[in-house]
């Protein structure tokens, strides 16, 4: 005789029933803060509605009642918070390696691509020493010239009286004289001459520094080319947040419908 088996599933919810706010916009990933994805995945709340839908009629697992409000049998936005902190604490390192893979640039043809940067470094140093010898002259000369004159002219005359006379007589007559003097020239002239040596020296010390970078890129030969491109198209059938959503499945739902 056939036994069979009945599973009877108590209390469990389904993940629209325990967090209705997903069907909405506003679940898991509209709380995840500052996730490595936020740059290409804009709107949260449409990645939310995508989850709802996909995955929201899976049972939830036990950790989810450790978050439903015993009254309403539903978590709220609070709890919510905090359930997804803690899955991306689980999951978010390995989150951020498969985001690295999944914007990483390259050329899908070639399997290497190496830079190698090395420096040259160069040194030195030596002594230096300059002697300057003076022997310049400076003349300098001048003339000058000094002019005085002057003239005067003019007469004199005294007068006396005679014995018994009420008038009197001129008795002498003279004259001044003119005097002239002439201009007079000067010139002047010297030379100075400056002799002797001046003398500066030092040491000195130089450093040289290149820096070159080389980079070896292309095919080495391990697999042709058809074999690379084949391995590009495949990696692009994965796809990146999809990978997000079954992750946090694998950790809050049942693997039963």
């Amino acid at each position: 005789m056939m036994k069979v088996r009945k599973i009877i599933m108590l209390n469990l919810k389904t993940l629209n029933e325990a967090i209705p706010q997903m069907k909405t916009g506003t679940g898991f990933f509209s709380k995840f803060v500052n996730p490595v994805w936020a740059e290409d995945f804009e709107t949260p709340s449409q990645l939310d509605i995508f989850f709802a839908m996909t995955y929201g009629e899976k049972y939830g697992a036990p950790i989810i009642n450790a978050f439903i409000d015993d009254d309403t049998g539903k978590i709220d936005d609070a709890s919510l918070t905090s359930f997804a902190s803690m899955i991306y604490t689980m999951r978010g390192k390995e989150w951020a390696r498969l985001y690295a893979v999944y914007t990483a640039e390259y050329n899908p043809i070639e399997n290497t691509d190496v830079t190698e940067v090395f420096t040259d470094q160069k040194t030195g140093n030596g002594t230096t020493g300059n002697t300057k010898t003076l022997n310049t002259q400076t003349a300098n000369s001048g003339q000058g010239s000094v002019t005085s004159s002057g003239s005067s002219s003019g007469s004199n005359a005294s007068n006396v009286f005679g014995f018994d006379s009420a008038e009197a007589v001129g008795d002498t007559t003279g004259s001044d004289s003119t005097t002239t003097q002439a201009s007079s020239t000067t010139t002047s002239s010297n030379t100075a001459t400056d002799t002797g040596t001046i003398t500066d020296a030092g040491t000195h010390s130089d450093t040289e520094s290149i820096t070159h970078n080389l980079r070896r890129h292309g095919n080495i030969g391990v697999m042709t080319m058809a074999q690379l491109a084949g391995g590009e198209i495949e990696l692009w059938k994965w796809t990146f947040i999809i990978q997000i959503m079954n992750d946090i499945c694998e950790l809050i739902t049942l693997k039963v419908y």
